[in-house]
Formats: C-alpha cells, structure tokens, sequence
C-alpha cells in the first residue's frame, strides 16, 4: 500500500516597504500557500517575496517589516 502525500496548506503575511524620499511606501499582502515536498523556508519565503515585489510594480529593493508563515489548519483533521 502506497502512503498518499497531502501537502499541507500555509497561511502568510509579508509587509514590506519602500524609500521614497524621506519618508516609506508600504504593502503588506497575505494568502495561503502549498509549497512541494522538498522545499525549504528560506526558499518559499524568496518565492513570496518576489512575487509580492512584482503585485506591487515596485523596484525590487524592499526593506522587509514583517513577515509570517504558519500552519493554515485552525484544526486537525481527525
């Protein structure tokens, strides 16, 4: 019997912000995500971030403000 893979569901939030002069543009964008087996945090956060930097058509030069990544099931599956 073969085990069947369910890939788990995460939720984010990603603020990130902008130098426009003397003051900050900020964004902040949030969503659910399954990565694939394999993948690591540092990876899925650069995919999150790239893609978060191009929703925004900003340069590609932001500061990082916050950033969450948790289990998106509130509860278990029995």
């Amino acid at each position: 019997m073969t085990k069947q893979f369910v890939r788990k569901r995460w939720h984010y939030v990603l603020t990130l912000a902008w130098a426009k002069g003397k003051y900050f543009e900020l964004a902040t964008f949030e969503g659910s995500v399954a990565p694939l087996p394999g993948h690591s945090r540092q990876q899925l956060f650069n995919h999150l971030y790239n893609s978060s930097v191009k929703r925004s058509n900003e340069t590609p030069d932001a500061y990082v403000l916050f950033f969450s990544l948790e289990p998106d099931e509130l509860v278990p599956e029995e």
